[in-house]
Order: C-alpha cells, then sequence, then structure tokens
C-alpha cells in the first residue's frame, strides 16, 4: 500500500528542473532518456549519462557546478538543480533494523513513510516504483519478500509468485532536502481534505502564471483559507483554526492532490504542518510530504469579488446541476457556445444553441431583485455548483458582465465566483 502511493508523487516523463530555462522551445523526449531534442540545443544521454551539451544560448544563466556518475547539478540563483537516472519514477528503498523506509523524491515534492518488515540483511537500493507498486498489489495474500542479488537484480516474491527487476545504485538517488520548516499549525484531516477538495478544482492550468498553479494558503492566529483561481473562477474556503506562525505561501496543486490522498481516513485524525518561504511539510497518518512552494505573487483577490449585488437567487443545487448537465449534451469542445441563463421571477431559465441543436429548459427559483441574462461557460458553472455539496446555493448578481458569486444560503462555508462570458452580439 505504501508503495502505491509512493509512486504518485514521483514525476511525469519529461525535462527536470534543469531545463526550466527552455520553456520557450518546443522539446520531446525519446528512447527512454536516451535524446532530448529542442529547436537549438541538443542533449544526448548515453547509459553511464555522460553528456554531449552546448549551453551557448539557452543555459546561459545556469552556472556548471559538477559532473558526477549518475548525476549532473548546475545552478541558478539560490537553487541547486540535479538530474539523474535514479529518482525519477523511482522509489529508494532502505531496510534496517525491523523497519522498511520507503522515498519518493522528483526534486519538487517528496514522500517519506516507514513500515515495519523482519529485516534479514540490511540494506538500500532503488526501485522502479510504478513497477513494484503493481506487482506487490497483484501479489497472493500473504509476506512480500525483496532481496538483493549480486548481479544488480531485485527478486520480489509472494507465495508462488516471483519477479526479478533492476536495482539501482541507491548512492545516486539525491537526499530530500533539509527544509528547515517551522511548526506552523495542526488541524483535522477531515476539515483539511475538504477545503482541498472544495477548491482543487479553481486551480490554473496555465503555466505562465506560475503561482495560480498552485493554492494559496493563508494562516493566520485564528483561521486559515485556501484560496485557488485561474482567471476564469475563484474558489475560497475558510475555516477557524489554532495557528502557532502567521504565514502566507502558495503549494503547488499536485502535492495537494497528494496530501489529500494519503490523509487519513478518520476525520478526527490530525495533520502537522510546518512551512517557511521556501517549503512546505505535511505529516500525516504515517506519511510526511516535503514540497518546494510556488514562488511569485498571488492574485489581490479580495479586489476582484464584487460588493453587493443587484439579483439575489436562491436555488436547488441538484435541480440546477441536472438543467446545466441537459443543456450541455449539444456543447461540444468544437462547439463551446456559452449558455443563457435567464433569471427572472420566480424560475430560472436555460438556453442554448449550436450547431448541434437548440434547448430551453426551466426550473422554479426565488429571484430577488433586478431580471438579468448571463452567459455561462457551462463547465465552469458546474464545477463550482458539484463542490458546493449544499441542498441549496445562492446566488449574487451585480450585473451581466459582473463576476457572480455562489455563496451557501446560510453561514460562509465556501465563496465561489464565476466569470460570465460575453455574448457576440453584445
Amino acid at each position: 500500500f505504501a508503495i502505491a502511493d509512493l509512486h504518485l508523487s514521483l514525476g511525469e516523463d519529461k525535462p527536470m528542473d534543469v531545463f526550466a530555462g527552455w520553456n520557450d522551445y518546443t522539446s520531446r523526449l525519446e528512447n527512454n532518456w536516451r535524446k532530448l531534442v529542442t529547436d537549438n540545443d541538443t542533449v544526448v544521454v548515453s547509459g553511464d549519462i555522460s553528456w554531449a551539451m552546448k549551453l551557448e544560448e539557452t543555459l546561459t544563466d545556469f552556472t556548471f557546478i559538477e559532473n558526477l556518475p549518475g548525476k549532473k547539478i548546475f545552478n541558478k540563483g539560490n537553487h541547486d538543480y540535479w538530474w539523474t537516472t535514479a529518482n525519477k519514477m523511482n522509489a529508494y528503498l532502505k531496510a534496517e533494523g525491523f523497519t522498511l523506509t520507503l522515498t519518493g523524491y522528483d526534486m519538487e515534492m517528496g514522500i517519506t513513510t516507514t513500515i515495519e518488515c523482519n529485516v534479514l540483511v540490511p540494506g538500500e537500493t532503488v526501485l522502479d516504483a510504478k513497477l513494484l507498486g503493481s506487482m506487490v498489489s497483484r501479489m497472493p495474500a500473504g509476506d512480500i519478500c525483496i532481496e538483493l542479488t549480486d548481479e544488480g537484480q531485485a527478486k520480489i516474491s509472494g507465495g508462488v509468485a516471483e519477479f526479478e527487476i533492476p536495482a539501482l545504485n541507491a548512492s545516486d538517488y539525491p537526499s530530500l532536502p533539509v527544509t528547515g520548516a517551522d511548526n506552523t499549525m495542526t488541524v483535522k484531516c477531515g476539515m483539511l481534505r475538504e477545503m482541498i477538495e472544495k477548491t482543487i478544482y479553481a486551480v490554473s492550468q496555465d503555466d505562465k502564471k506560475p503561482a495560480h498553479t498552485g493554492e494559496l494558503f493563508v494562516i493566520e492566529p485564528g483561521s486559515l483559507t485556501i484560496v485557488a483561481l485561474d482567471g476564469y473562477r475563484l474558489a475560497i474556503v475558510e475555516r477557524p483554526v489554532e495557528a502557532i506562525k502567521e504565514i502566507r505561501i502558495i503549494v503547488p496543486s499536485k502535492t495537494m492532490n497528494e496530501v489529500s490522498h494519503l490523509l487519513a481516513n478518520d476525520d478526527e485524525e490530525t495533520v502537522h504542518i510546518s512551512a517557511n518561504r521556501r517549503y512546505v511539510v505535511f505529516t500525516t497518518a504515517g506519511y510526511t510530504i516535503m514540497s518546494r512552494l510556488i514562488e511569485g505573487e498571488f492574485l489581490n483577490y479580495h479586489n476582484v469579488i464584487p460588493n453587493g449585488s443587484r439579483t439575489s437567487v436562491v436555488l436547488d443545487t441538484k435541480e440546477f446541476i441536472e438543467t446545466i448537465e441537459r443543456a450541455s449534451l449539444i456543447i461540444t469542445e468544437r462547439l463551446k457556445n456559452p449558455l443563457r441563463i435567464s433569471f427572472t421571477e420566480g424560475k430560472v431559465v436555460v438556453r442554448c444553441q449550436t450547431n448541434l441543436g437548440r434547448v430551453v429548459d426551466e426550473f422554479n427559483a426565488q429571484c430577488e431583485g433586478d431580471e438579468v441574462e448571463i452567459g455561462f461557460n457551462n463547465r465552469y458553472l458546474l464545477d463550482a455548483l458539484r463542490n458546493a455539496r449544499t441542498e441549496q446555493v445562492k446566488l449574487e448578481i451585480s450585473g451581466p458582465l459582473s463576476p457572480v458569486k455562489v455563496l451557501p444560503t446560510e453561514g460562509s462555508d465556501f465563496l465561489y465566483l464565476v466569470l460570465p462570458v460575453r455574448f457576440k452580439n453584445d
């Protein structure tokens, strides 16, 4: 189970951070890390990681430090960048005493856990994490035995099944950084999981604004606020907590997904959060999740939230979702016409027309204030409604082109904003 969880933290087959300066170039990875081809440069990596590289233009802002067997190190600013075959898609295993420690690390996020085991001979190795996890999950019930051979292979056996896979040199695996993160707060797993799930959908997928590809944690003495936005919608969830340290950090969405996955199933269990300006560490359920933070300025989200409203609508969440889902049947990736939604006294009318056809639907709702018609991206509106997880929601509308607030009918459990779509004839 631990191995299956760990492989989720390891990166996809793509260039490491050492190539971060090549974002303006198109690249493709071929032959299992053998060659990286870009518009202006070619990096050829042989089996022992010897390098042929032109550093004339693309890497002028990097300083070459060291070339070691199995790894290459560069420096840019205050950051060291390591590239090695031992860490991408692999897990580090160390057996000693009566424990097996497993570590997954992709140079941005690391996950460590320790499980009890019977160690016959202490040792350490690096194995393909995904393959190992798949093997273990399909073994017959009972004990799993891992044995290293003198030929550099690892034998994994369970019951009558036995696998043999390559084992890499553990000394080539990069050590997790000493984060120096300060104890910041302790919250219940159920609370943090809910906050992540209610906001993660709004994280930006656009790397042009790196700060918005993560979630903003605003930690204050009496509260924790998590914010996510992508330029089209905004999600804010705030909960009362007791915090030791006041800090604002931006945590990568990948890290937040892993934390949500690894939190204890018991909502009353706790997760300890430590943070500084460079790292955040989550400790829960036997796992330690360490992550680098995203640098940059997060949008001042308070400035985009409309004050007051001219129209207020209270409606049944499930009924609204089902109405939008029916209208979405004629919307495709190619035919992305907006929904036309009219809020009038006593009802909500949803219209849409594409080359596939035309739909008109309506349902009853409590509408107060000015009547208004607004265009919406169907997916953005559905995301907000589905993540509200309440029987009813309240929409506060300031006009046909102003962001629409999606709120609970009682309390302040969440605040969502959805940006309207301008009609072509407006």
